[in-house]
């Protein structure tokens, strides 16, 4: 299991518990995933 994955699902349920949209947060998350390959 991959560090960034991990931090990824732990923003996930942090945000979700926010009440923050669901949509926005996967737009925000592929925005970062495009930097994930330069630390993975």
């Amino acid at each position: 299991m991959s560090l960034a994955k991990d931090s990824t699902e732990l923003i996930i349920q942090w945000i979700s518990r926010k009440g923050v949209d669901k949509g926005k947060v996967m737009t925000v998350i592929h925005d970062i995933s495009a930097f994930i390959p330069l630390y993975s």
